[in-house]
């Protein structure tokens, strides 16, 4: 479980960081524990889905489309996160 964890929380930190070197204003707080990212969205909802579609990215989108939510997991990769990043600048 320790490894588990350790993986998808450095997973959760790479993007953060990467959210954050792109200006992407980040709602998670760095000290949360979880994997979970959160972040804000200036594009339309309907645009930001179509984004992440195209990229064959999951991710959840909330608050009238200006919040996006993403959730490493145990079988995501830093190049996975990386692509993430990626759709991320058509974004903005």
């Amino acid at each position: 479980m320790p490894r588990i964890e350790a993986h998808v929380t450095g997973l959760a930190a790479r993007l953060r960081q990467g959210l954050a070197d792109r200006g992407f204003g980040l709602l998670t707080p760095p000290s949360n524990g979880s994997a979970i990212v959160s972040f804000t969205s200036t594009r339309p909802e309907a645009v930001a889905r179509r984004v992440f579609a195209d990229a064959g990215i999951a991710v959840t989108i909330r608050e009238n489309g200006t919040m996006v939510r993403v959730s490493p997991a145990l079988f995501n990769t830093a190049a996975e996160i990386d692509a993430l990043l990626e759709a991320c600048e058509r974004l903005v």
